[in-house]
């Protein structure tokens, strides 16, 4: 099954590593089971943290970062393979120092190293205990928590249950108004008077809140401790398990930290304002991510819970499973970044699929990592690492005049299969996407002489296959001026944009069909939607000047857009570079003059606080001239395969949602964003809101999307007096 076969010798050394710890120690950090201190080549080292499982490594030394240690990595090109092509590398640093030649690391490259790469010669580097050669894969027991279980675990953690979301596949959510709330100021005290207060470019009424400066730095939230034992008492009460079972389960507490920095200088601070209480989830020592492998408490400072989020599976260890190599893996993982990346060793993790996927198993797989030719961070990519366990797929494409005719064929994997189909050059419909077969008629938004078809085949376990076309055409214009340009809209009008860059990622697909279901179910006019090429830069550069920019048709022509794409602490990315540079970097943007009051950056470290000593406020700051929110991440951010997306979840949060017979409150958009972020994003991740203050401290922390509850006046840069940086872990 899958492609693999039992592999009794493996089975039975990987399962002699493993001892079950107590449960109950959640307390100390970690629940569920840990992994005996085997050392094959008595290092010191443990294998499954030995990056040389043969050879004595005690420093661990990996100079390029493969999971290879020094010591039995001599393949210095990176092919898979020592040969000698590795010995003319080493040849020319002969003599030298050179960190990645340098194999037995005393500081230069000598007749040591050429010994250790002879003794290598035809062989792969390795083994290392970090890239395994197999691994065992696990069988879904239970997904997520009866309704009866759901029930007494709200209870136990005193939580309103109408407010308490339990889903068919098992998952429960709850999200409280109070989110991330700081001690506020209403418009008079903070030196307003309501009635004067400005209104919206559109003439809509807006209000004004300001930070308590004084009563936010007095904020006391409940430390490790107490979070950790209000934790495991509320799981004991509610007679649910602690997670973890089938792997091991390490808790982790952070804060919400809110940070203010005034441009005089005179208010400068950082403030943790709540509790959270993670689950950190791994299977057979390899990190458990993904939606379905989520579970969280947020804890306000008086100790109520904020927050809460439950999606796992219980799992048993099952089949050992042959995986595809590393060497093969950065191949594969090259396939789905630009051409000019630099890519590290994928890491092997688990991946489980939100539980709305209701899968049978769960796979190892790779992540992709790596930086684009920029040097953005690319966004992570998973694929399957178990040979022959996924499905592949095969196109049969043509075009004659611009009209599109395609069909897949798949083979492998396990039924059912579903299927999304993306274009470069084209807006596909959910609808028309999702079946084996496809017909549309190219539209692409500038000339083009080919198109470019791609396809994800989704099996039942959540496994992924993907294929593509290239289709030359008789070169073709953009489509009408019509359909290439934003519709007229009054600024009166309250409408929404985004952009999707990485065209052919299925996730990128969801997050912009995501996007279009939410707005289009509000009527909410959608003024642009652009994927892959048809998304371009200018459209975020500030109209007039020196960038060549037109945000004023685009992301400044509506009240929030939204972005995905790859990114660094300076710039985020476009994969069609023709249009300018293809990075957008603070210099180039100036948002809100027009119209633009929130904007959402899915892309990587982009509002990281601290880039090579230079500050946020002496990046990003730079893009306020009116915005009232931007919203990104200081970390890595994941593009998360699940319906609807990243976007479309984070859109569904900013208005109220029927649920069963109740209807669950809408959210504060800095809270949707959040909310967004502790569903979807795998742990660790750390997400972020920015925003400027005027005189008084006068923010828009508190905005709701139009209609929804208040929102802040615009602040032009000419009024800003500071600015503030929100940061929570999910």
């Amino acid at each position: 099954m899958y492609g693999t076969k039992r592999i009794s010798e493996m089975g039975r050394i990987m399962r002699a590593m493993r001892l079950v710890a107590a449960v109950g120690a959640l307390l100390l950090g970690a629940a569920g089971v840990s992994m005996a201190a085997v050392d094959t080549d008595g290092d010191g080292v443990s294998d499954p943290i030995d990056n040389c499982l043969l050879v004595k490594n005690a420093t661990q030394t990996d100079t390029n970062g493969d999971d290879f240690g020094n010591a039995c990595d001599a393949d210095l090109n990176d092919d898979g393979i020592v040969n000698f092509a590795d010995l003319a590398i080493m040849k020319r640093v002969f003599f030298k120092q050179d960190p990645d030649a340098d194999l037995n690391v005393d500081g230069f490259v000598n007749f040591g190293d050429l010994a250790i790469l002879k003794a290598a010669f035809f062989k792969a580097p390795g083994p290392s205990g970090l890239l395994p050669a197999v691994l065992p894969i696990f069988e879904v027991k239970k997904s997520g928590l009866t309704s009866e279980e759901a029930r007494q675990l709200g209870g136990a953690f005193k939580l309103d249950l109408k407010a308490l979301q339990h889903s068919e596949d098992g998952s429960v959510h709850f999200v409280s108004e109070q989110l991330a709330n700081v001690p506020m100021l209403k418009a008079g005290a903070a030196g307003l008077a309501a009635p004067n207060l400005p209104r919206d470019e559109g003439g809509m009424d807006t209000s004004a809140q300001a930070f308590d400066v004084i009563a936010i730095q007095k904020v006391a939230p409940i430390d490790e401790r107490t979070a950790r034992a209000a934790t495991a008492n509320g799981f004991a009460e509610a007679k649910v398990p602690l997670p973890g079972e089938g792997g091991v389960a390490m808790t982790k507490v952070s804060h919400t930290t809110l940070n203010l920095q005034s441009l005089d200088g005179k208010t400068s601070f950082s403030q943790p304002i709540d509790t959270s209480v993670r689950f950190d989830f791994s299977l057979a020592d390899r990190p458990l991510l993904g939606p379905g492998a989520k579970v969280r408490l947020t804890y306000a400072p008086n100790g109520d819970v904020t927050g809460l989020g439950y999606a796992t599976r219980d799992l048993a260890e099952g089949t050992m499973a042959r995986l595809t190599s590393p060497f093969d893996a950065r191949r594969e993982c090259a396939r789905h970044y630009p051409e000019g990346s630099k890519l590290q060793t994928p890491r092997l993790v688990y991946w489980a699929p939100g539980l709305e996927k209701n899968v049978r198993s769960i796979f190892p797989h790779w992540e992709c990592r790596g930086k684009g030719p920029s040097n953005s961070e690319l966004l992570p990519a998973v694929l399957p690492a178990v040979q022959d366990a996924a499905p592949t797929a095969t196109i049969d494409a043509s075009v004659v005049q611009g009209a599109v005719k395609a069909s897949v064929g798949v083979r492998g994997g396990t039924p059912p299969y579903s299927y999304s189909w993306q274009s470069l050059t084209t807006e596909l419909s959910e609808e028309a996407s999702s079946n084996p077969s496809i017909s549309y008629d190219v539209m692409p938004r500038a000339p083009t002489d080919r198109e470019i078809i791609a396809i994800t085949i989704t099996d039942g376990n959540g496994l992924v296959g993907k294929a593509r076309a290239v289709l030359p055409m008789v070169p073709m214009a953009a489509m009408s001026r019509a359909a290439a340009t934003p519709a007229p809209l009054s600024l009166a009008a309250v409408d929404v944009g985004g952009e999707f860059n990485v065209y052919d990622w299925q996730c990128v697909k969801q997050s912009a069909d995501g996007f279009k279901s939410v707005f289009d179910g509000k009527s909410i006019p959608i003024a642009f939607r652009w994927t892959g090429m048809s998304a371009w830069e200018s459209d975020f550069k500030q109209t007039g000047g020196t960038t060549n920019g037109d945000d004023a048709d685009w992301v400044d022509n509506v009240d929030l857009a939204w972005y995905t794409g790859h990114g660094s602490p300076g710039s985020f990315t476009f994969d069609n570079a023709s249009h300018d540079d293809g990075d957008i970097v603070p210099n180039d943007a100036r948002w809100g003059d027009r119209d633009l009051e929130w904007m959402q950056l899915e892309s990587c470290n982009v509002l990281q606080f601290d880039s090579g000593g230079v500050a946020i406020w002496d990046r990003w700051a730079k893009v306020f001239d009116g915005l009232h929110l931007l919203n990104g991440f200081q970390t890595t951010a994941s593009c998360v395969d699940t319906p609807g997306g990243t976007s479309g979840r984070f859109s569904s949060y900013l208005f109220p949602r029927p649920f069963f017979f109740f209807t669950l409150p809408q959210l504060k958009v800095r809270q949707a964003w959040a909310q967004m972020a502790y569903d979807l994003e795998p742990s660790g991740r750390q997400y972020v809101t920015m925003g400027a203050a005027a005189a008084g401290w006068v923010t828009n922390y508190d905005d709701y999307f139009w209609g929804q509850g208040p929102v802040g006046f615009d602040i032009p840069k000419s009024q800003i007096i500071g600015y503030w940086w929100l940061m929570g872990e999910v």
